[in-house]
């Protein structure tokens, strides 16, 4: 059984935090240079999301799959995958859908392009984000993006182990190449290299984690030179903020570290576990937001504004969390004979107990 892993679950927070304040702020005046700075790169929150899937798959399913039985459990693997993030997907591009269609009637207009039947069903099918369709809820390239390694992991994780060390470490060199020349241009070129990234770390982490008990404060210090290259270098550099990221997870194995310690907190926890529907609802938020501020004459080009629309966007994600999200996953992954067994493991894309492909319960992106 893999250990726990509750800090990468805070993390999540985290990540999804800094996505939700980069769209939020756009519109504020100037908070100070180097906040200012980390908010235009929280967008860089979705690379944390990608480096700490890649990591938390391979907690969960790295025993499981190098054994290269792939082809007994690559269906349920994917089935599991789905049941995270597919309900709050399909029911976003439901609810968009609808609303745009009453206010092109209201309007008298046309659909706008990005909700052309061709761009709903390549949502639906989970693709827009590999061939740059631009589509309702347009966060959601990143789910497409994870989704698309979720397909290739076990077979590439098959492929990996007949492979020398050396030879796997030339390959992560090659696509954090790939990553930091062309990672602005497909979305597949970004999380791909990412996602090997956080394999890679947690291969780390397994080699480390007992030394890591003697250094109580690295997590502090890793977040802290993270915070520093977001809020000084514009633009950051792709692959040594990844490494960053990468450093953080590793760090944060330590149950004894501060940092881990209080993202392993109750509200922390909470804010992890709602993590994916806040991403997923703060983009139609805001436009809603926006609207009404016009309307009612609200100012939320402010801090305090900001402030507002977050504390809403949370709120809103704690409703489709508890109404959507976790209904429709546990409705999902229910088998015919039994349950699956919650145990109460942690992070960004599923947490199954290894050995059988019984699911922990799953805190995870990204």
């Amino acid at each position: 059984m893999p250990f726990l892993l509750p800090a990468h679950t805070g993390l999540r927070a985290v990540a999804a935090l800094l996505v939700v304040c980069f769209h939020y702020s756009i519109h504020i005046g100037d908070p100070g240079a180097a906040v200012n700075r980390i908010l235009l790169n929280g967008y860089l929150g979705v690379d944390l999301f990608f480096v700490l899937s890649g990591f938390i798959i391979h907690h969960v399913y790295r025993a499981q799959f190098a054994e290269g039985r792939i082809a007994a459990r690559y269906a349920t693997f994917l089935r599991y995958r789905l049941a995270r993030i597919y309900p709050v997907h399909v029911a976003m591009l439901l609810a968009l859908v609808f609303f745009q269609i009453l206010a092109s009637a209201h309007s008298g207009g046309g659909l706008p392009a990005d909700y052309s039947p061709g761009a709903i069903l390549a949502a639906l099918a989970l693709v827009q984000g590999w061939f740059g369709i631009a589509a309702p809820n347009g966060v959601a390239w990143s789910v497409s993006a994870e989704w698309f390694v979720y397909l290739v992991y076990p077979g590439a994780l098959v492929l990996s182990c007949r492979l020398p060390v050396a030879v796997r470490i030339a390959v992560l060199c090659g696509l954090l190449l790939i990553l930091q020349l062309f990672w602005q241009q497909n979305p597949l070129l970004r999380v791909v290299p990412e996602f090997a990234l956080g394999a890679f770390a947690y291969e780390a982490a397994l080699r480390l984690r007992h030394r890591l008990q003697e250094f109580r404060w690295l997590g502090a210090a890793v977040f802290a030179a993270t915070l520093l290259m977001l809020g000084v270098f514009q633009p950051v550099l792709i692959v040594p903020l990844g490494f960053c990221f990468a450093a953080l997870l590793v760090a944060l194995v330590n149950p004894r570290d501060g940092l881990a310690r209080v993202l392993s907190g109750p509200v922390a926890l909470y804010l992890g576990e709602i993590s994916y529907s806040l991403y997923m609802v703060h983009s139609p938020w805001r436009e809603i937001l926006k609207k009404a501020a016009h309307r009612f004459e609200i100012n939320l080009s402010s801090a305090s504004g900001m402030v507002l629309s977050v504390v809403t966007a949370l709120a809103l994600a704690a409703l489709v969390y508890h109404t959507v999200e976790m209904p429709a996953r546990h409705l999902l992954r229910r088998r015919k004979s039994q349950a699956p067994q919650d145990i109460g493991l942690t992070s960004m894309s599923s947490l199954d107990v290894l050995g059988p492909l019984e699911p922990a319960r799953d805190r995870t992106v990204g």
